[in-house]
C-alpha cells in the first residue's frame, strides 16, 4: 500500500508549510491526485487520519480531488480526457497519442480558521 508513504510525505510537506508561514489552526488540506497514480482516496484518507492522530494535524480534513487522465493526439491535434489509460485517440482512433495529465500528486491548499 503506497498510500501510507504518500500520507507520510503529505504530512511532512504540510508541517513544513505550516512552520514556514506560521500558520495556526489548520482545518483542511486540499490535494490534487491524478488518476494514473493509482492512489485509492479512501486508503489515503485513512492513512492520513491514522498518522495525524497524535499530532498538531489531528482532526485536519484531507480533501482529495482526483484529476482526469489527459492526452493529446499528434495526428488530429485534439486534446482529450480519458476514463482509462488507453492510448487511442477517441476522435480519430489514432495511436500517436501523448499523455499530458494524470500523474499529478500535490498539495494545492492548506486552509486555516
Amino acid at each position: 500500500m503506497h498510500e501510507l508513504s504518500i500520507a507520510e510525505s503529505l504530512i511532512s510537506i504540510v508541517e513544513e508549510e505550516v512552520a514556514r508561514h506560521s500558520l495556526q489552526n489548520v482545518t483542511s488540506v486540499k490535494i490534487k491526485v491524478g488518476k494514473l497514480t493509482a492512489v485509492q482516496p479512501e486508503a489515503l484518507s485513512s492513512c492520513f487520519e491514522l498518522l495525524t492522530e497524535n499530532s498538531s494535524l489531528n482532526g485536519v480534513w484531507l480533501d482529495i480531488e482526483m484529476l482526469p487522465i489527459k492526452g493529446y493526439c499528434e495526428d488530429c491535434r485534439q486534446h482529450f480526457e480519458l476514463e482509462r489509460p488507453f492510448l487511442v485517440c477517441p476522435k480519430c482512433q489514432g495511436w500517436n497519442v501523448r499523455m499530458e495529465g494524470g500523474h499529478e500528486l500535490y498539495v494545492d491548499e492548506i486552509e486555516t480558521e
